[in-house]
């Protein structure tokens, strides 16, 4: 499995990027700073997940909170 974050400013606070940490099933994290995303995005108003694999595949996704940052 891996433990997926990102942490996204937006309103006021929104600065163009956020940042995503990854965290491996043996505790490995590598967090990507400041990565820019489209301008305009300000608010979230959907959740999606996509798969480019080329075969068919099966992805478990679980878990999944959207809350203010803290």
């Amino acid at each position: 499995w891996v433990r997926c974050e990102v942490t996204v400013p937006l309103a006021e606070d929104n600065q163009g990027t956020f940042d995503l940490k990854l965290t491996l099933a043996d505790g490995t994290a590598k967090t990507f700073a400041g990565l820019a995303h489209e301008p305009g995005f300000d608010r979230l108003d959907w959740v999606g997940f996509v798969s480019v694999a080329a075969d068919k595949c099966v992805t478990f996704v679980d878990d999944i909170e959207v809350r203010p940052v803290e």
